[in-house]
């Protein structure tokens, strides 16, 4: 049981699902306020689920067959052989096998519209390894599990691509692509050294990047305060800022301290993370209470 939640946990990157859920569960909501089926968006959040974890997955097989340089502690369950890369691999298959069979079904149920939104998304994962080598990794969050979760979702449980739903997922997406941000501005030297380029890497200094994440967060609040007066979404709906403002400020601030000192305990990477995601997930919870609530 310890090894199944450790492979949960460390190896897929289980602690990162609740974003992407948590992004799933505002589509849900917002298409309740329509004749929407249910039934084909909880069987669309298995396929995301499993589609999620295993682009995690693929991410560190890809890196460990082509040898790029990763901190040990993103590859200790390899590197100590506590999982084969064999083993990996066929778990990575497993979980896109579970997702493409999701797909189908949705197609059969639903029509062409959905295999062209899940082959993009394909192609957006098997070029994730290398996209996050050339700064474009926030970018491929942000359209995948903003825009395009978003456009799928909403074309299963209602039949069409909502619109106004797209716009719902551009502050959602900006929350969940800054995970990665943070993510990277913590391995700034890491990447800098082994010459991967990342968005961090390529602003050229750390501290600018915390300028970036203070402008995304900001940008994300504007946007939802412009979908409130539009009425798109509902007016009390404002308090999901809160936890914006309530985790983006620490975060900035125990980043400052990460990128002054030489070293770090292990415990300080997955301490700041959480705050991002907190923020991020918090938000996305708020948001679907009050969109049920209306």
């Amino acid at each position: 049981m310890k090894k199944l939640y450790y492979f949960f946990y460390v190896a897929s990157r289980g602690y990162s699902l609740p974003t992407s859920l948590t992004g799933w569960l505002v589509c849900f909501a917002f298409c309740l306020q329509y004749n929407a089926n249910i039934l084909n968006g909880l069987i669309a959040v298995v396929g995301i689920i499993c589609a999620h974890l295993g682009t995690n997955l693929f991410d560190d097989c890809i890196d460990t067959i082509t040898k790029v340089p990763k901190q040990k502690c993103k590859t200790e369950y390899l590197d100590k052989n506590i999982f084969s890369l064999k083993f990996i691999i066929i778990t990575t298959l497993i979980y896109f096998f579970i997702a493409g069979c999701t797909g189908l079904y949705l197609t059969l149920k639903i029509g062409i519209k959905v295999p062209v939104i899940a082959f993009i998304t394909a192609i957006i994962i098997l070029l994730y390894p290398r996209l996050n080598h050339y700064a474009l990794g926030e970018a491929a969050v942000m359209t995948t599990y903003g825009p395009l979760l978003f456009a799928g979702t909403s074309l299963v449980m209602t039949g069409v691509i909502s619109a106004n739903a797209l716009l719902v997922s551009i502050p959602v997406a900006l929350l969940i692509s800054n995970l990665l941000f943070v993510h990277s501005i913590m391995d700034y030297p890491f990447d800098k050294e082994n010459n991967k380029k990342t968005l961090s890497v390529r602003l050229g200094n750390p501290y600018k990047s915390l300028y970036v994440l203070a402008f995304s967060g900001l940008l994300a609040t504007v946007i939802h305060l412009f979908l409130v007066i539009k009425n798109i979404l509902p007016i009390f709906s404002v308090l999901a800022i809160i936890p914006i403002i309530l985790y983006y400020i620490p975060t900035i601030k125990q980043l400052k301290i990460y990128i002054k000192a030489s070293s770090h305990q292990e415990t300080e990477f997955m301490q700041i993370f959480k705050l991002p995601r907190n923020a991020s997930m918090l938000y996305n919870l708020i948001l679907t209470l009050t969109l049920i609530i209306q």
